[in-house]
């Protein structure tokens, strides 16, 4: 295999990555190197899983960069909707804890969005295999995420926190992070959302509390996955929920929206 010169971010990002759990064997490929020379920078860089996770659990005392670990004490508009977006496509890794978010290359402003909105100054990394990371390690923030239901391994059991039920600014986040908005052939809206069956069922009650809001449909649970439902609905209904979410003054992802928001019944 031919010698690859790593940056520095691709370093942090395998250190990282490997000290999260991921194995020699999945990095090397992806990041174009032999696993023997893989190996060797990992032990030159001190990645040992054992003593670099008992490093990062204190990560206080080794951060490199600035970040406001106080940004979801208090909930408001758009510590909500992050809290939206993080329950749908965050990660947290409970042995380093460490935030993960990993989007599509075009959707590198909304990455740059969320490091802002923390204060954050560290990098974002861009990868072999076409995304965008933001990698932010805070025992701190991991904990307050964690008391809202943001765990590791939550794409199973996630369900809605209390506090969020009824806030439009988290079905938001929601919605841009794992749910749809488009024009269907029949010239209707239409908008989904995908998640656990408790997630789904979490939206439908905040929809039906919506001025307007007329559906009966209902949620859909895909038997053949486990824990996996899809609420939906179209047309005035889909125009009124667009239309609460869109009260909040918050962050967006432009390509979900440009279509929603040009529409008009």
């Amino acid at each position: 295999m031919k010698k690859t010169l790593l940056t520095s971010q691709q370093l942090s990002e395998i250190v990282s990555r490997y000290v999260a759990g991921e194995p020699v064997y999945k990095l090397a490929p992806e990041y174009r190197i032999d696993k023997g020379r893989l190996v060797s920078i990992l032990g030159e860089n001190h990645a040992s899983r054992g003593s670099l996770r008992g490093r990062l659990r204190n990560s206080d005392s080794v951060r490199r960069h600035t970040l406001d670990e106080s940004v979801f004490d208090e909930i408001g508009d758009e510590a909500s909707y992050w809290l939206g977006f993080l329950l749908a496509d965050g990660c947290i890794r409970s042995d380093s804890n460490t935030i993960q978010l990993d989007l599509g290359s075009q959707d590198s402003d909304h990455l740059l969005s969320f490091k802002s909105f923390l204060k954050y100054s560290g990098d974002i990394n861009q990868t072999p295999r076409g995304t965008v990371t933001l990698y932010v390690n805070s025992v701190r923030l991991c904990r307050r995420l964690n008391s809202f239901g943001i765990i590791p391994g939550k794409t199973l059991t996630a369900k809605v926190h209390s506090t969020l039920q009824y806030h439009p600014a988290f079905w938001r986040g929601m919605i841009d992070g794992d749910g749809c908005i488009h024009q269907q052939k029949s010239g209707n809206l239409y908008m989904y959302l995908c998640g656990t069956i408790d997630v789904c069922r979490s939206f439908q009650n905040y929809c039906k509390t919506l001025e307007g809001f007329s559906s009966r449909a209902n949620v859909r649970i895909r038997e053949d996955l486990v824990n996996f439902a899809r609420y939906g609905f179209s047309g005035k209904n889909a125009v009124v929920v667009r239309d609460a979410l869109n009260s909040v003054n918050v962050p967006v992802l432009n390509r979900k929206w440009r279509t929603a928001n040009a529409f008009s019944c």
